[in-house]
C-alpha cells in the first residue's frame, strides 16, 4: 500500500496496535495466546479460537453486555507509545476506533482506555472508519480489510504487522522506520 509523502493526518486503530485486544480477549477466557496459530484467524477475527459462537466470545468480554471494564484494563503494547510519538512527529495524529455495535460499554471503556494511556491524544469513535478517508490521510490498522476500505475510500493506509494479518512476517520495528522516513 501507498503511503503519502507527508501525511497530513495520521489516523491510529486502537485494538490490535496501541491496545492489546488479542492478550486481554485470551485472558478474560483463561487462555494463552501462544496456545493457537494466530496466523490462522480470518480478518483478525480471534473469536473462533476461544467461545464456540460469536456472541458467546462478547457475552464474556462484556459480562453484562454493557460493562466496559474490559477494554478500560487492556494493556498497551510495548511499543505503543513510541508509535503514537512518532506519529505525532509526522502529522496531527488522532485514535480511530470502532467498538462493537451492541456493546455501549466499550465506547466508554475505549474512552476511559485512552485517559489512562494517552490522555492528551484526540480520539474519534465510530463504526466506519472509511468515513476519515481522503486524499493526504494515512490509516494504521492491524486487519488488511480496514487497510483495504480505508485505501478504496481515497485514503492511504499501513498495516500494522500482527501474527493474524499478512505482514505477520516483518517486524512492527520495521513500520516504525517507515514512519519516521516521513518526518524529513
Amino acid at each position: 500500500m501507498k503511503v503519502p509523502s507527508r501525511p497530513s493526518r495520521i489516523f491510529l486503530d486502537m485494538d490490535g496496535v496501541l491496545a492489546d485486544f488479542c492478550g486481554g480477549a485470551f485472558a478474560a477466557f483463561g487462555r494463552d495466546p501462544a496456545s493457537v496459530d494466530l496466523q490462522t484467524a480470518v480478518d483478525g477475527c480471534i473469536d473462533s479460537f476461544l467461545a464456540p459462537s460469536r456472541e458467546e466470545f462478547w457475552r464474556v468480554l462484556s459480562a453484562d453486555w454493557t460493562s466496559h471494564a474490559f477494554w478500560e484494563e487492556l494493556l498497551p503494547y510495548p511499543l505503543a507509545h513510541e508509535l503514537v510519538e512518532t506519529c505525532l512527529s509526522v502529522a496531527p495524529t488522532c485514535v480511530l476506533t470502532a467498538p462493537p455495535g451492541r456493546f455501549p460499554g466499550a465506547a466508554a471503556g475505549k474512552m476511559a482506555w485512552m485517559k489512562n494511556h494517552f490522555p492528551d491524544l484526540p480520539y474519534l469513535i465510530g463504526r466506519d472508519k472509511t468515513f476519515c478517508a481522503c486524499p493526504g490521510h494515512l490509516l494504521i490498522d492491524d486487519t488488511d480489510k480496514q487497510i483495504g476500505k480505508f485505501v478504496a475510500a481515497g485514503g492511504a493506509g499501513l498495516l500494522w504487522p500482527q501474527p493474524w494479518n499478512s505482514l505477520r512476517d516483518r517486524r512492527q520495528e520495521d513500520v516504525l522506520a517507515t514512519l519516521r522516513k516521513l518526518r524529513t
